[in-house]
């Protein structure tokens, strides 16, 4: 396999082209998708007297290592741990050494870690996989980096902020080494609805932490580690707890004008109008039908069939203070309200499709229910004897061989 081909190849490639290079003047310039097709065969590529060779996995990570590789593998094995609540952290770091050993050595993954990393991707789903991964490596850099904050002439400090407050140009260029190493796992990432989750994302923290104007950016940015947990304890060269610093109104003013110079902050009646004209499909996601397919909840408390809840309705009703019955909400984790607005809409195809669904689950439920009715019948047809009736156990299990197909699994 060529290097260009290995996993470190895309990755190297993705950085060269996205960050640029210096030419034989010293000059920094962006590479051409040819250029660091160059950069990547054999030979490497000539400027002027010098020659940069990314021809070989040992010339790339020996002589142009990134780093960002090793925040990607960090974050991805605090994915795997969280599927995997067992693990020690001695597990935890021989499987960063392993991860790392097959990028570098072998060029690409073990089937025996691919199978790993798919079965922790299960858990969440692929975009919302990616976005914790990222989020990971995020909140790693800035616990890493608090010289940063207030550094001269850098102006940046808008970095130190929950991943869903940095626009999503800056949270893509963490997937240069993210996507190449999860691709080789062979799971697809598609580029257009992981962003549409990021926003998704995005628009669920505004809404929950009440940021909706500059001043209430302001006074998030205020509550330092209260409001960002990443930022507890960080101390910066530049003038000491980063928590005290954010005290300063001026340090706040400064870092949210550098934020909302990326990022748009909107009014509620501008959030509404997004979340209600948006096109992302994923925002009619039935959610509470989720939730009985989990089992996270009494199914006797299940709302009558007239009201699954979208994600589009759940972000509505939370901005608007108007929510839906309160009993609907027993089925959506983190969304109940205590109040009662009775409105009436017109339910979406995607609400009546899972309607739909969920009234044919029941049906087949208690269909598949044994009654003494059919105890009866069983009896009837000699399908029992004495003996088995008279052991509780035996009659279940014969109960069971008998109706089944029928019966409870």
């Amino acid at each position: 396999m060529e290097f260009k081909d290995t996993i470190m190849g895309k990755i190297t490639k993705g950085a060269i082209i996205s960050w640029g290079e210096n030419d034989e003047n010293g000059n920094w310039f962006t590479p051409t998708e040819e250029q660091a097709e160059q950069m990547l065969s054999e030979g490497g590529l000539t400027l002027g007297e010098k020659v940069i060779d990314y021809s070989s996995s040992d010339k790339a990570t020996n002589d142009k290592t990134y780093g960002s590789e090793v925040a990607a593998i960090n974050g991805l094995v605090e994915l795997i741990s969280k599927s995997n609540k067992e693990m020690t952290p001695e597990e935890r770091q021989a499987l960063t050494e392993q991860i790392k050993t097959e990028i570098y050595t072998q060029g690409e993954l073990s089937p025996e870690m691919q199978e790993k990393i798919k079965k922790s991707f299960e858990r969440l789903g692929t975009n919302a996989s990616m976005i914790e991964v990222l989020k990971t490596i995020h909140d790693n850099w800035v616990k890493t980096n608090p010289n940063n904050f207030l550094k001269p002439n850098r102006n940046k400090e808008r970095q130190f902020v929950p991943l869903q407050l940095l626009d999503w140009k800056e949270v893509e260029s963490d997937l240069l080494f993210l996507k190449p190493i999860i691709e080789g796992a062979g799971i697809t990432i598609d580029d257009k609805s992981l962003r549409e989750r990021f926003e998704i994302s995005q628009l669920t923290y505004m809404i929950d932490h009440n940021i909706v104007s500059h001043e209430n950016l302001v006074k998030y940015l205020q509550g330092g580690s209260r409001s960002y947990e990443a930022l507890e304890g960080l101390e910066t060269k530049f003038g000491g707890s980063i928590d005290e610093l954010l005290q300063n109104p001026e340090v706040a003013e400064k870092m949210a004008q550098q934020i909302e110079g990326r990022v748009k902050i909107q009014s509620p009646e501008e959030l509404a109008k997004t979340i209600d004209e948006s096109e992302i499909e994923t925002l009619d996601e039935v959610l509470w039908i989720q939730t009985v397919e989990y089992g996270a909840f009494d199914k006797e408390k299940l709302p009558v069939l007239n009201g699954p809840i979208s994600r589009r309705e759940i972000l509505l009703s939370k901005l608007t203070g108007k929510p839906y019955r309160k009993e609907v909400f027993t089925g959506v984790i983190d969304y109940r309200h205590e109040k009662y607005e009775n409105v009436v809409r017109d339910p979406r195809d995607s609400e009546w499709d899972a309607a739909d669904a969920y009234e044919r689950r029941i049906k087949e439920e208690r269909q598949a229910r044994i009654t003494s009715k059919d105890i009866a019948e069983a009896d009837k047809e000699n399908a029992l004897t004495k003996t088995e009736v008279g052991g509780i156990r035996k009659l279940i299990n014969k109960i069971k061989e008998f109706f089944k197909g029928k019966g409870e699994k």
